[in-house]
């Protein structure tokens, strides 16, 4: 009955600035959406100073206090979470992920689309999670080979006044590669595009507006609305991407809203239900402070009471830092190096890796505590040492500069590299603890069971037949053993990586 809608350019256009109207237009519907994501455990708020005075900003109360200021508006409104709640502070870790379902469960989002990250305890404990507090999950591409079907539902149609919105959910295509198999073992990612073509065309008599709840990163969002125009509105996530302004992609239009709770994405439609088209859209990226809204007391009980669990034990000065940590995403970084160092003085092996995505977290120079290192590795990943020899080591240094997935950081290696070099031909020497690499030489590497166990993805070395030992600590905890042995980090960057061209 109803078809797909069309956006009338003009005048959307012309209306992207004007103030919101508390009434709808003669003849139109104005419905609300209220969108974040990647919110990753960020439940206290931080203190902020400046020129105007002390404020604060982000966390679990504020971001609830601003989603029940608009529900209190009399707009109809609908709450979208695009993914990634879980891993990022202790207390997340310490209850895999419980403490973030309780939270969440609070702020009552009208759909949640899993992030890559919220498999980071394993489908099972993510499932017990959800029947203990029920949310309207989505994500249509996401199949259980064993049952042969969706793992969750594929979409939710939400009635805002008379305006049905129809929300499609997806997730990365690259989450194989982002968690650890065993934690999606059995499931199975189909393909976005494919996906949503087909849900839009079951949805499109039934709804009024189209919504995508994406996790899968800007370009992905963009790609898939370059393929495809049959959707109003992408809300996406994964990125940590903050649009300053709303974006369109071949008629679709797509909004981010960054990472950690400090941002809320509002996005106001008005929609002309009997000539099945929206006429107006606006969209305000907000700032969740305390200079605009009021925290949620109830939220934030629960917040301190959580804190309370870890903060005796976290909150403890293990070592002083000279110099601030900076992550460094495709090169050598400060903290990197010394994240190496540290698993290679653990295990005693030749040389250690890890990986820079799974640093989470800069660090300024001054007292360092436990809780800042659980912070910076928030995964609670083992680690793993293995032998190779040297002509495998020299194709894992080819693959590590190829600029393509994981870049790792290294302990126990110095090594020259040509970046203009044809991919495979980049590594020009290498010295392992000060001695030429030797390519029949059998060495002992450690890293973590991360990328041990996606060891074909990250370094190009197959694990079959290959003798490792899994450690029995975890790696934050080496790390903090690591900093009170040191008692003083220099915090300097070493210059492993030598870039000759």
């Amino acid at each position: 009955m109803i078809r797909k809608l069309r956006l009338r350019s003009f005048a959307l256009l012309l209306f992207l600035s004007l103030p919101v109207l508390r009434a709808p237009l003669f003849g139109q519907e104005h419905i609300r959406l209220l969108h974040w994501s990647d919110f990753h455990a960020a439940n206290q708020y931080q203190k902020i100073t400046g020129e105007n005075g002390t404020y604060l900003r982000g966390g679990a109360a504020l971001l609830a206090g601003a989603l029940e200021s608009f529900r209190r508006e009399g707009v109809p409104v609908a709450a979208i979470h695009a993914g990634d709640e879980f891993q990022g502070t202790p207390i997340c870790s310490i209850t895999k992920g419980e403490s973030q379902m309780l939270l969440l469960q609070m702020l009552r989002p009208d759909v949640f689309a899993p992030g890559n990250h919220d498999f980071d305890y394993g489908k099972i404990r993510l499932r017990q999670l959800l029947a203990k507090y029920p949310l309207p999950v989505v994500c249509a591409n996401l199949w259980s080979k064993p049952d042969g079907r969706l793992y969750f539902p594929a979409y939710r149609i939400l009635q805002l006044g008379k305006v049905k919105v129809g929300v499609i959910g997806l997730i990365t295509p690259e989450l194989g590669r982002l968690v650890l198999k065993g934690n999606i073992s059995g499931l199975k990612l189909l393909d976005p595009v494919k996906t949503v073509r087909h849900y839009v065309h079951l949805l499109r008599d039934s709804v009024d507006v189209l919504v995508v709840a994406s996790h899968m990163g800007i370009e992905e969002d963009r790609r898939l609305a370059e393929a495809f125009s049959g959707i109003d509105l992408i809300l996406g996530g994964h990125s940590h991407t903050v649009m300053r302004k709303i974006e369109r992609v071949n008629g679709v239009w797509i909004s981010h809203a960054g990472a950690r709770g400090r941002y809320l994405d509002r996005v106001d439609l008005w929609v002309d239900t009997d000539a099945d088209s929206i006429v107006r859209l606006e969209r305000e990226l907000m700032e969740v402070t305390s200079r605009r809204f009021s925290p949620d007391s109830s939220v934030q009980s629960v917040v301190d009471s959580l804190e309370a669990i870890v903060d005796k034990d976290l909150n403890v000065q293990v070592a002083v830092l000279q110099r601030d940590w900076k992550r460094v995403y495709r090169g050598e970084s400060n903290i990197g190096d010394w994240i190496a160092d540290a698993y290679r003085d653990y295990t005693g092996a030749d040389m250690a890796f890890h990986n820079s995505g799974g640093i989470r977290k800069n660090l300024p120079a001054g007292p360092v505590t436990k809780r800042d290192f659980w912070e910076i590795t928030p995964f609670e990943n083992y680690i793993v040492t293995f032998e190779l020899t040297g002509r495998e080591l020299l194709t894992l240094l080819e693959n590590n500069f190829d600029g393509r997935g994981e870049f790792l950081q290294l302990s126990g290696l110095r090594v020259w590299v040509d970046l203009s070099a044809p991919v495979g031909k980049r590594v020009k020497k290498v010295l392992v603890n000060g001695k030429p690499l030797d390519p029949d030489r059998v060495y002992t590497a450690a890293t973590n069971n991360f990328i041990y166990g996606h060891l074909y993805e990250t370094t190009g070395l197959s694990p079959r037949g290959r003798k490792a030992r899994y450690w029995d600590k975890v790696d934050h905890d080496i790390l903090i053993d690591y900093a009170k042995k040191q008692r003083v980090i220099d915090g300097k960057v070493d210059g492993r990586i030598v870039v000759v061209n």
